[in-house]
């Protein structure tokens, strides 16, 4: 496929199945998948058994059971909620399409509209301690907060790539991946940054961090991208044809990826081999 920003073609689509948005006739209440059966993008916890998941439609899910059930917040928006992070235990964000952006305050039990900060379409959030965060987006967005969330500002990338997946390795080092196999990395807490050369330029969809020294990044027709120097360098893997969307590490050894096929993958080794078990198109995961 074409790398170029034009090309939109293979992109996979977001802007999915939306059910019984606000304003929907009371008549109808939703029975089955419980507690609600629109698509979710993103899972994050804020503390062991405290987590959200977001996804289409501005739908917001909480657990406080580490996800043995689910229950349903009151929906703020009807745009799609792409990405989910806290920086504490209870000051989290939710971010997604049209520049929107949630914020709680109570671990997830309520949430407030944050005032527009752009338009562009924002993809993911991720914080390194509770002052300071990253949010990414399309067209190069990034955005950075050293303040807790209270104020974000813009960081210039020289880059109008859709940028999908933002983490900290540490409170300096951060990575940032995107479509075309773009790789940015700031070394200033997400103050300034570089593009970094890698030897694939399929879309990239997530990156994660196990260490200071154990990342991994990952993406569209298999593409999986190692470290084991802190994301000094990254070696380049191809497992599969799958388009991964998201995963975890459990340590740095055990990781699981999800996607856009009826597999996930599962290391023991860091990412050196890969087993699959059967599974439904998924997007993220949550250790």
């Amino acid at each position: 496929m074409c790398g170029c920003d034009a090309c939109q073609t293979e992109t996979p689509n977001r802007i999915e199945r939306t059910f019984f948005p606000p304003g929907s006739p009371p008549a109808w209440q939703w029975q089955n998948p419980s507690p609600q059966g629109n698509d979710l993008y993103a899972v994050a916890f804020g503390g062991a058994r405290q987590g959200v998941a977001v996804g289409a439609g501005g739908t917001v899910l909480r657990t406080v059971d580490e996800g043995e059930t689910w229950s349903t917040t009151p929906k703020l928006t009807i745009s799609n909620l792409l990405g989910v992070g806290f920086a504490d235990g209870d000051n989290g964000f939710a971010v997604g399409i049209d520049g929107v952006l949630l914020r709680t305050r109570d671990g997830g039990e309520s949430w407030a509209l944050h005032p527009e900060l752009t338009e562009d379409r924002l993809n993911a959030v991720s914080f390194s301690d509770p002052q300071h965060g990253l949010i990414v987006g399309d067209r190069g967005t990034i955005l950075h907060t050293a303040d807790g969330g209270d104020s974000w500002n813009g960081r210039r990338t020289f880059t109008f790539r859709e940028l999908q997946a933002v983490a900290f390795r540490d409170e300096s080092f951060a990575v940032a991946v995107g479509n075309g196999g773009t790789v940015l990395q700031s070394e200033d807490g997400g103050g300034s940054w570089d593009k970094v050369s890698v030897s694939t330029s399929e879309h990239l969809e997530h990156v994660m961090f196990a260490s200071g020294e154990i990342g991994m990044i990952a993406g569209k027709r298999g593409a999986i991208l190692t470290t084991e120097d802190g994301g000094q360098a990254w070696q380049a893997w191809r497992v599969g044809r799958g388009w991964m969307m998201g995963g975890a590490y459990a340590d740095p050894r055990n990781a699981i990826l999800v996607g856009l096929h009826d597999k996930a993958l599962q290391t023991e080794d860091g990412g050196a081999t890969w087993t699959t078990f059967p599974s439904e198109y998924m997007w993220d995961a949550a250790f």
